[in-house]
């Protein structure tokens, strides 16, 4: 037989008991969880970074062994699906000597679009190239990085949107299954259109109010969009920059 002592220690929980318990372990979740979701989006931007450093180095090397060409674009933003031999990215991957791969997706990525078709196309990679380097049609002066003036501050690689086509906004139409951004239609916004009109292209903000950058000198880095592109005063056609890292005859001008 117990003792009243011993039924006093073996007995259960009362009701109130228990549900302090989980009152406080349900704050400390409460408290905990915001942390542990920030920290897992921390490391999902670190990983993203160290993606788009291999990008950079790989599009340097790249350079070297090519008579300084710089990889160009090859997927349209419309229409079936092209050949991705042709695009920027893959023609990387096929350059690098030890067989490695790049990684084509962010951590952060979480768009449909993987796996949902438009027109019989799937998103194919989370990065794109500005339109205005490599040997794209009317940019040719910019197909080699020996005539880039500071490819520390020329943008090699973005995020590229996530989002889909808006029968409304033809300026997003397709973008996010293309390999590439067309920075030279972006002189025709305002300052206070520049997140909007960068955005239907750039995933500007996909870690923590910031974006990873890769640069024509092997760097990767993040930024703010502002600190990527906008223009402050001006013409449409003649506009003055306080930041433009797309165009390489403005970065940091």
């Amino acid at each position: 037989m117990y003792s009243m002592k011993q039924r006093a220690m073996v007995r259960g929980f009362t009701l109130i008991e228990l549900l302090v318990v989980i009152s406080i372990i349900a704050l400390l979740i409460g408290i905990l969880l915001p942390s542990l979701g920030s920290a897992r989006r921390t490391a999902q931007g670190v990983l993203c970074l160290s993606n788009m450093r291999q990008m950079s180095s790989a599009a340097f090397g790249y350079a070297h062994d090519n008579k300084s060409l710089i990889p160009s674009v090859g997927f349209s933003h419309g229409g079936k699906t092209t050949q991705q031999q042709g695009s920027w990215f893959f023609q990387l991957e096929d350059s690098i000597s030890d067989g490695a791969k790049l990684i084509y997706r962010c951590p952060s990525d979480r768009s449909v679009y993987w796996d949902e078709e438009v027109d019989e196309r799937l998103r194919l990679v989370s990065y794109a190239t500005p339109y205005t380097l490599g040997n794209a049609q009317g940019f040719e002066r910019f197909r080699k990085l020996t005539a880039i003036p500071r490819p520390s501050s020329t943008i090699f690689a973005v995020e590229l949107t996530e989002g889909g086509r808006e029968p409304d906004n033809p300026t997003h139409s397709g973008f996010v299954f293309a390999d590439h951004v067309h920075p030279e239609t972006w002189t025709r916004a305002s300052p206070s259109t520049g997140n909007e009109i960068v955005g239907f292209q750039v995933e500007i903000e996909q870690h923590n109010g910031r974006a990873n950058y890769a640069f024509l000198d092997g760097h990767a880095a993040a930024h703010t969009r502002s600190e990527t592109f906008e223009n402050e005063t001006g013409s449409v056609f003649n506009p003055q920059w306080v930041a433009n890292l797309y165009w390489p005859d403005v970065a940091q001008r």
